[in-house]
């Protein structure tokens, strides 16, 4: 993307009604749409985020996409109502190589997924466990849910990991994931790691957070499983944040936006 093309999508005052109608017209909790004001976060977010792509990017190379693709990608995430604040992480701009041609595209953190699942109103609640060595653990089948008792919680090797959906109706689906898929995830995740940036002990797998990467790996898969037998619908909540904080930093990250790209308030 060149600056000129930022600048112009900053100004696109159609695009921008059409981002911000988009949010308004989705659901922020169970009980309410995104108002308006939260909706100019995120279309501050966007804009932050590519300001600071061009102040490192060695970290976050997304302004190396094309603006048609952003514009496609904002239009997804403003209509399925997730937040592009990565604290949140439920959506992430990464930038992909289609033959040798880079391509940005939108990617779903297990939290945008979790609210995806959750916002069709199929379940009542979902659940994520680890089973360890010596913990009691008897599978019975997908229907029908394990006998499970964990006799600790650290220091033990990971046999295997599963999601449990109750659905509203009192039906339930157990998946289960195998240890050594999850090994495999954790191998590829730390030769990545050293990969981009050229070591593997910056792995998460090499931090307090091994634990929660595997829970993620296993929700993840659970995800894309079920995500093949049924049809999630519409959104229609988001975890709960500090709606207040978000639209106060959003702000101050979008002066630093215009101040990047030399756009005066008058201007914008």
């Amino acid at each position: 993307m060149q600056n000129h093309e930022i600048v112009a999508l900053f100004k696109d005052k159609e695009f921008k009604a059409k981002f911000i109608e988009n949010y308004t017209k989705a659901k922020a909790t169970a009980m309410s749409n995104w108002t308006v004001t939260e909706a100019e976060a995120q279309w501050n977010l966007v804009f932050s985020l590519l300001a600071e792509a061009y102040k490192n990017p060695e970290r976050t190379p997304i302004h190396l996409g094309s603006v048609a693709d952003l514009r496609i990608c904002m239009a997804y995430v403003s209509e399925t109502g997730l937040s592009f604040d990565k604290r949140n992480n439920e959506v992430h701009l990464v930038l992909e190589y289609l033959n040798g041609k880079p391509m940005l595209r939108v990617r779903l953190g297990y939290k945008g997924m979790m609210r995806i699942a959750m916002s069709s109103g199929l379940f009542k609640f979902i659940f994520v466990e680890l089973v360890r060595e010596g913990d009691t653990f008897a599978w019975n089948g997908a229907n029908k849910e394990p006998v499970f008792v964990s006799s600790t919680r650290s220091g033990r090797a990971v046999q295997l990991g599963f999601v449990g959906f109750k659905y509203i109706d009192g039906d339930c689906l157990y998946l289960r994931v195998e240890g050594h898929e999850l090994l495999e995830i954790e191998k590829a995740s730390k030769a990545y790691t050293e990969i981009t940036k050229g070591s593997a002990t910056d792995s998460l797998y090499n931090t307090p957070w091994r634990d929660r990467m595997f829970e993620i790996a296993v929700w993840r898969i659970a995800y894309n499983k079920m995500r093949q037998i049924v049809s999630f619908g519409t959104l229609a909540s988001r975890s709960t944040v500090d709606e207040q904080c978000n639209v106060q930093i959003a702000t101050e990250e979008l002066e630093g936006f215009m101040q990047t790209f030399g756009i005066t308030k008058e201007a914008s």
